[in-house]
């Protein structure tokens, strides 16, 4: 399997979950919410590497440091995303990701040094133009600026998680992904109004929670795949292509 196709394989399972995301959060707490859903994941990915792998290319100390380190900003991401699902239109949720493109691509350009040509900055005019623009004309400011903050969290835990994949298994890292999750959205809650707090019904959503534990495994190896084979510009390309009308 290619870095490509691993991408294309990787942004299906992903749409799936995000459509599931948008039917399971409404009206929950976001980082309750988010402990419920990674106790599936974080379960299902150490079984499923387990099966699959072995416990053979666990990652080094600093290599797992540095995951958990990108799994704090992926946190952050998913937090802001599930805000935003709250709050406006699934469509217009992925309208507005595309700002991730922009910046992940800008990064690849600027920090990692890698080559681009004059198409490329034309493509990241003609998206920041598209951002500008549904940003004005949203009607949920708040929600939009979610998504603004979720797409440059979630490319900036994605681009130290690429530094990483060039040295490192993508067994492993999936389960270690998920498990800081867990861990951190955890902490978080510990923080949250217990006075504000409602239960999560987790008998009504076991289905939906299963099928995307799944998904995120199968989805966030591929997406590590992607990252250890592709320079991060260039998976930027492949996204835009995606989210292109």
């Amino acid at each position: 399997m290619n870095g490509v196709n691993s991408f294309y394989l990787g942004a299906l399972f992903f749409f799936l979950v995000d459509v599931l995301q948008k039917i399971t959060s409404q009206q929950q707490l976001v980082w309750k919410y988010i402990f419920v859903r990674s106790i599936f994941t974080a379960t299902i990915s150490i079984l499923l590497t387990i099966i699959i792998f072995g416990f053979v290319s666990f990652p080094p100390l600093h290599s797992l440091l540095a995951i958990i380190g990108a799994c704090t900003l992926c946190t952050l991401g998913l937090y802001y995303y599930i805000r935003s699902v709250q709050v406006l239109k699934f469509s217009n949720v992925g309208a507005l990701n595309i700002v991730g493109n922009v910046f992940q691509q800008m990064i690849g350009f600027v920090i990692l040094k890698e080559a681009f040509q004059f198409s490329d900055i034309f493509s990241m005019a003609l998206m920041s133009f598209g951002c500008i623009l549904q940003i004005v004309l949203s009607k949920d400011f708040k929600g939009a600026w979610y998504v603004v903050a979720s797409s440059v969290c979630w490319n900036l835990g994605y681009i130290l998680l690429s530094r990483v994949m060039q040295a490192t298994a993508v067994a492993w890292t999936v389960p270690i992904m998920e498990c800081s999750v867990l861990f951190i959205s955890g902490i978080m809650i510990l923080f949250q109004n217990k006075a504000n707090d409602h239960s999560f019904q987790v008998n009504k959503q076991y289905p939906y929670l299963l099928l995307i534990a799944f998904l995120v495994f199968f989805g966030s190896y591929m997406n590590n795949y992607t990252y250890k084979h592709l320079p991060v510009s260039r998976s930027e390309e492949h996204t835009s292509e995606l989210q292109s009308p």
